[in-house]
């Protein structure tokens, strides 16, 4: 029996592997993590319409272990965690030092909003020494 590997294989382009499917849509890893959060706000208001109307069901988010059009496999860790902790430490950043914000806090929530900050600003560092 003659086993022949195929080294004519397609290849996606860097992030352009398809990640999974959302819905009926199949998505690309560099739109995945993006997409999912918008399906998770559609999500959200798909529960709270059904509480007084029936609605038919928007789908489910099905990650690929691996890529259909290549084969490679989908790591799904990777995509993009550092993005939308990027996205946090940017708004929480923005806001860290406004006395609108800080004139609503408490004692013990300006202990916990102190320490948000301070590791926000650790993680900033961090990753600005890094690339």
């Amino acid at each position: 029996m003659d086993i022949s590997i195929d080294t004519h294989a397609p290849t996606c382009a860097p992030g352009s592997c398809t990640a999974g499917a959302i819905g009926s849509k199949q998505v690309k890893v560099k739109d995945w993590h993006d997409a999912v959060q918008r399906f998770e706000g559609k999500i959200e208001l798909w529960n709270e319409l059904t509480k007084r109307h029936a609605i038919p069901h928007i789908g489910f988010v099905q990650p690929f272990k691996f890529c259909p059009d290549c084969g490679r496999s989908v790591d799904h860790e990777a995509l993009a965690p550092s993005r939308s902790i990027r996205v946090l430490v940017d708004a929480l950043l923005l806001v860290a030092d406004s006395p609108a914000v800080l004139g609503c806090l408490g004692a013990e929530e300006r202990l916990a909003w102190d320490r948000a900050v301070s590791e926000a600003r650790c993680w900033e560092e961090r990753e600005s020494s890094d690339g």
